[in-house]
């Protein structure tokens, strides 16, 4: 039904405009309440959220391939599982950039429904944003670097994968599907939330116009 059918039945405007709403993303609600300081994290949340799906493809493809070329006794087999490797520090890095959008949105209200699912999730979102910077930083975590405790011959452990889990220095992150679907249910809960907040702060605002 389109919009100007939508107003033009006999349901009161308010139950009218809530409805609409509610068909919408939660951007538009987010929009009408003037609420820009949300909604353009929020955009880039759902950026990096695709982003990290195209990122698990690529993981995948890259060791199926060095698997296959592997068996087949290629030799061009590493070039495919470094290829991995580098789509892995990818992905965290999507993990990172929705785990900081969050947080600026966490930031930015005082909803305690918002409040409580970014605590909830804040520490598995926190252990992907290390995981992203252990490798962005890479450098700074040798020997004679500026970190205080490098990684080197101690650990003998600069990044390896063992099944679908990713260690680095002795810590492990699931690379595995199962990891992308815990962010996409962490993204979904969030949008869940924030979107009850919208609605709330988009009413209010259109009660606001209404007496004036």
């Amino acid at each position: 039904m389109a919009y100007g059918a939508r107003l033009s039945s006999s349901a009161p405007a308010e139950t009218k405009m809530d409805d609409f709403y509610e068909q919408q993303s939660v951007d538009t609600p987010l929009a009408f309440a003037g609420l820009t300081n949300i909604f353009v994290p929020w955009y880039v949340v759902k950026q990096y959220s695709a982003a990290a799906e195209v990122q698990m493809g690529r993981i995948l493809d890259g060791l199926r391939e060095a698997e296959r070329r592997g068996r087949a006794h290629d030799q061009t087999w590493s070039r495919f599982q470094r290829q991995a490797f580098v789509d892995i520090h990818g992905y965290f890095t999507c993990w990172r950039q929705v785990h900081t959008m969050l947080a600026v949105i966490d930031g930015g209200v005082l909803d305690a429904g918002v409040k409580a699912v970014y605590a909830a999730h804040r520490p598995t979102l926190q252990r992907y944003r290390d995981a992203r910077d252990h490798l962005e930083h890479f450098d700074e975590r040798l020997r004679g670097q500026r970190r205080r405790n490098p990684v080197g011959a101690a650990s003998g452990d600069l990044g390896n994968l063992a099944g679908s889990d990713y260690t680095f220095h002795g810590e492990i992150w699931d690379v595995s599907p199962a990891s992308l679907d815990l962010l996409l249910t962490i993204v979904g809960e969030f949008e869940s939330a924030l979107r009850t907040y919208a609605l709330q702060e988009a009413r209010a605002r259109r009660e606001s116009l209404s007496t004036t």
